[in-house]
């Protein structure tokens, strides 16, 4: 039964409560801030569960915090990926719009154009 150096740091980084995280990976939210304190030392069940519940591999929880890589990104949630790309796409259209008025010269009063 290991302990999980890491479950807070990346708990916090995910900006999730310890709440949050007892509910996503099926644990008892006690139970979860004695594991976080080292006070007890997770279950090997607990353990995955966790980390599945924070996105990153068990192994990830079991790492020192100073010899610790970065996270991997958690991946947006589909809605959000959505509207991220909804945003980029009209971004891009004016952008290519803008390029193409000054190019051609539309856009700008009579009197201005060449």
């Amino acid at each position: 039964m290991p302990k999980l150096p890491r479950l807070r740091e990346i708990r916090e980084l995910r900006a999730m409560t310890q709440t949050e995280l007892a509910a996503a990976a099926g644990v008892q939210q006690p139970n979860l801030s004695r594991i976080e304190r080292g006070e007890v030392s997770a279950q090997a069940r607990t353990h995955r569960r966790l980390a599945s519940a924070l996105g990153v591999k068990p192994e990830e929880l079991l790492r020192e915090a100073e010899a610790s890589r970065p996270l991997p990104p958690r991946p947006l949630p589909p809605h959000v990926e959505a509207e991220v790309q909804r945003i980029l796409d009209a971004a891009a259209r004016r952008l290519l719009k803008e390029e193409l008025d000054r190019a051609t010269g539309e856009g700008r009063p009579e009197a201005d154009r060449g």
